[in-house]
């Protein structure tokens, strides 16, 4: 357990703490709120678990909604579970990793003893109770007792099962095992005792016990068959006090019910009442306003201010704008416009929603999903894998699915299908009942002449070409014929088109590239060259076995992401033409002790700066930061230490106009404000520098933060005498205060001069050594 940061708050609406706030302002989240999950309420907020993130909103302004993350002081994704105490104002976060949060106005406190007990291999949280100060945790690894004031874990008490549900009534806990079985134990007792724990033995026989809840000092026992007892205390039996009830919901003193028709509301002080039924009804929650409940279901809120009309029951909608969802398979930009698919396939389709989301920094999310091209795209729009954006309209692109073909977009708005009987595109499975469902269309690129290049899956003639004219052209090659999938496109200068290839059965996955010579009617002249490996300057074969990404520098030279790390073709125009290819990987280090950078990593995506650094999506690994030959490591940003939400990066697309790189990842989408940018004058008198005074205490490191990449520093004492100079390459510039004698720079103040060679701007900060 640790103290994350000091931050101040009005009602638990966050304030970052000022160091923190400098660390994470170059990151921003960009999460989905789509997908309701959990819902806590507090006087004047509602704090909402949407897509596993927190989302704070406004009771009285549901246009002003807060995403929670690390900059906040959040330290992990994936929320499981959240708890509101009122009477101090705390909210607990439980998240699937086993770490927790605690959110109140002292500041984050965490614990990650759960997170970090390899022990417990089952970590998910099954049910959270909250008792006044104290928080129940029931999952695979029995039942925690966590106190809200320090996030300190009291007592965890083993089963020797996971618990599925709880309920609790004054010192007892009623818990509920996934065979069905229901235990109790008092905790004037010492539980972490298995054997203080005992089996009640119902009188009643009916179906599996399913929930569990309390009402009026009494346990309320649903069966799996919609029974519903009452078992009341002092060993009286159970009775039968409803039917047909589907799910059981509690909290603090109220309890709902939920029938096939209706809603039964009990609460500890007042007669039941009957509410609409709410169609799949998860979560309620209550406590902010008296009289006041809220219910959610996975894509409504509603709210019931406990009176007795039923009509008052009503739904109510935030305003938050932000992508419908948080995937991102592929991902370009094109005139500050930001483009992302969230399809999906592996060697197959994976049915996956189809999903455009394009976003410009300043409009509000464009979002193309199945309820906009309903009754349009057949016979369903998912799996979409690749999009393409016209050189000469921003609002013109293509879509490619893994398995409805081709998708045309006008204004941002659908026009076209291609697919069997409108295309010479080709089904994977023609001879199946549903042919029109295997069109598989992916690695979608334009060229200088206007033309769509397309790989097609598991067809003979997979190279597909469409003409600014609409003219449709086939090509194949012997050597990649029957290919399964194809990954990402790039369109070389001459019209080169090159192809990471996936998936091609036990082979290794390789590159295609085609030379149409930009002639698509005259195929006397063209060059289909399928290269499964390279081989670097010894002869000695580089045994990569799969290519992800490919990034074409600004010295020429293409870099490819594969399984075994990055691979260099200086030459890539002429690949094609060379019998033997040859390509290199960087080394880092010095003799003796050389090394590979990245090696046997593998590289998602890449994407290349102003000054030719590489930044490197892993799969595993984060994000890294490359020097321009690749043989420095420059940065190097994991989810464990940095606001990334995740270290499985699927796509990344830089803003060389803005600097701003975006990151999806498996949880999302997250943006890092690079310094890749024309410095301005607003610019430069945002730069700052941090801590600021160091004070003897601190470690010896201060860090310059919003620079642009190449601007050049020059760090005097307060004589004039220059004690440091630098290039910066990335936004970031951190300074070891120590001089060439291991010495901390004497106290007093020091200058730091920015000049940026690109703009000739120049700009001065000053900052303190105490």
């Amino acid at each position: 357990m640790k103290k994350k940061l000091l931050v101040t708050l009005s009602l638990l609406w966050l304030s970052i703490a000022p160091l923190l706030a400098q660390q994470n302002s170059l990151w921003q989240p960009i999460l989905a709120m789509s997908h309701y999950e959990q819902i806590e309420d507090s006087p004047t907020h509602l704090y909402l678990v949407a897509n596993g993130s927190l989302f704070g909103i406004n009771k009285q302004r549901p246009d002003q909604v807060h995403l929670y993350s690390h900059n906040d002081g959040l330290t992990d994704t994936r929320i499981a579970a959240l708890y509101f105490e009122p009477q101090d104002e705390q909210l607990f976060i439980y998240y699937q990793s086993g770490k927790i949060d605690i959110l109140s106005a002292k500041g984050v406190v965490s614990n990650s003893a759960l997170f970090e007990n390899y022990r417990l291999a089952d970590k998910r949280a099954h049910k959270l109770v909250g008792m006044k100060e104290k928080v129940y945790i029931a999952g695979g690894f029995g039942i925690s007792r966590i106190a809200l004031q320090s996030a300190s874990i009291e007592a965890t008490y083993f089963l020797g099962n996971a618990v599925q549900d709880l309920a609790i009534l004054g010192s007892n806990l009623y818990a509920l095992l996934p065979d069905g079985s229901l235990y109790v134990g008092d905790e004037t007792h010492n539980l972490q005792d298995p054997s203080q724990w005992q089996r009640l033995t119902l009188s009643h026989t009916t179906s599996k016990i399913a929930q569990l809840a309390t009402h009026r000092g009494d346990l309320l026992i649903r069966h799996e068959d919609g029974t519903l007892y009452r078992l009341p205390q002092g060993g009286q039996p159970a009775t039968k006090a409803y039917q047909d009830i589907s799910l059981l919901l509690h909290e603090r003193e109220v309890t709902l019910l939920k029938g096939n028709e209706k809603l039964v509301l009990l609460q500890e002080e007042q007669e039941e009442l009957t509410l609409p039924i709410v169609r799949q009804l998860s979560e309620m929650a209550i406590g902010g306003l008296p009289n006041e409940i809220w219910m959610a279901t996975p894509s409504n809120l509603y709210r019931y201010p406990h009176t007795t009309s039923m009509q008052d029951l009503a739904e109510w909608t935030p305003e938050y704008d932000a992508p419908h969802d948080n995937k991102y398979f592929f991902s370009t930009l094109h005139a500050n416009r930001y483009y992302a698919v969230s399809g999906g396939r592996g060697s197959d389709r994976s049915h996956m929603t189809g999903g455009i989301k394009i976003w410009d920094g300043i409009n509000p999310w464009i979002k193309i999903t199945p309820e906009e091209v309903q009754h349009q795209v057949k016979p369903t729009f998912q799996d979409a894998v690749s999009i393409a954006v016209d050189p000469q309209d921003a609002k013109h692109f293509f879509v490619s699915t893994w398995g409805e073909g081709l998708l045309e977009f006008r204004d941002d708005t659908f026009v076209q299908q291609y697919t069997l009987g409108n295309s010479p595109l080709s089904s994977a499975l023609p001879n199946s009942s549903a042919p029109d469902q295997f069109v598989r269309v992916g690695s979608l690129a334009f060229d200088s002449q206007g033309g769509l290049w397309m790989l097609q899956g598991s067809v003979e003639k997979n190279i597909v070409y469409l003409d600014k004219q609409r003219g449709w052209h086939q090509f194949s090659n012997a050597g990649s014929s029957q290919i399964n999938s194809f990954g990402p496109s790039f369109v070389l200068p001459g019209d080169i088109l090159w192809t990471t290839i996936y998936h091609n059965e036990d082979r290794a996955g390789g590159l295609l590239i085609v030379d149409i010579n930009k002639t698509p009617d005259n195929t006397a002249d063209d060059i289909i060259r399928y290269i499964p490996q390279f081989v670097d300057r010894t002869n000695k074969t580089i045994a990569t076995h799969t290519f992800y990404c490919m990034a074409l520098d600004n010295e020429g030279a293409m870099w490819l992401g594969s399984d075994k790390g990055p691979i260099i073709v200086t030459n890539p125009t002429q690949a094609h033409k060379i019998s033997t290819p040859i390509a290199t990987r960087p080394i880092g280090g010095s003799e003796p002790n050389l090394y590979y950078v990245l090696d046997n990593v593998r590289i998602n995506a890449i994407a290349v700066d102003r000054l030719n650094n590489k930044w490197i999506g892993t799969a595993n690994d984060g994000l890294y930061l490359l020097s321009a030959d690749g043989t420095e490591i420059r940065a190097h940003y994991r989810a464990e230490e940095s606001p990334l939400l995740s270290n499985n990066i699927t796509t990344l697309s830089l803003n060389q106009e803005t600097g701003i790189l975006f990151i999806g990842t498996s949880e999302g989408l997250v943006t890092l404000q690079t310094g890749n940018f024309d410095s301005t004058a607003e610019s430069l008198n945002a730069i700052h520098i941090y801590p600021n005074p160091l004070r003897p205490e601190d470690p010896d490191l201060v860090t310059l933060i919003g620079l642009s990449i190449g601007m050049e520093l020059r760090i005097t004492n307060a004589q004039g005498a220059l004690v440091h100079s630098g290039l910066a390459t990335a936004s970031e510039y951190p300074l070891t205060v120590r001089n060439s004698n291991g010495e901390r720079y004497a106290s007093g103040i020091y200058t730091v001069l920015i000049s940026d060679p690109k703009t000739g701007k120049a700009h001065h900060i000053r900052f303190a050594i105490l």
